[in-house]
């Protein structure tokens, strides 16, 4: 996704579960913004961390972006 051109970013999601039906009315992706949070080693109890090697790897960067697609999609912020 790092690499999706802006234009891209901008663009609604929806999201599919695999092995999972439904239709994404909303739960789905916030689901998947609730579970991408909660996953990712950017975010400890609800605050940012600072680990240099994820720096490098640009997880802060891609992480910010998501951020931003999930207020743009509705889900107010990473929370613990």
């Amino acid at each position: 996704m790092e690499e999706a051109p802006d234009t891209e970013w901008n663009k609604k999601l929806a999201i599919t579960f695999i092995g999972e039906e439904g239709v994404d009315a909303g739960g789905l992706t916030r689901e998947f913004f609730s579970i991408l949070f909660e996953k990712s080693p950017v975010f400890e109890n609800n605050l940012l961390s600072f680990d240099s090697q994820l720096l490098q790897k640009k997880h802060y960067l891609l992480m910010g972006q998501m951020v931003v697609m999930g207020v743009l999609s509705g889900y107010p912020r990473p929370t613990g």
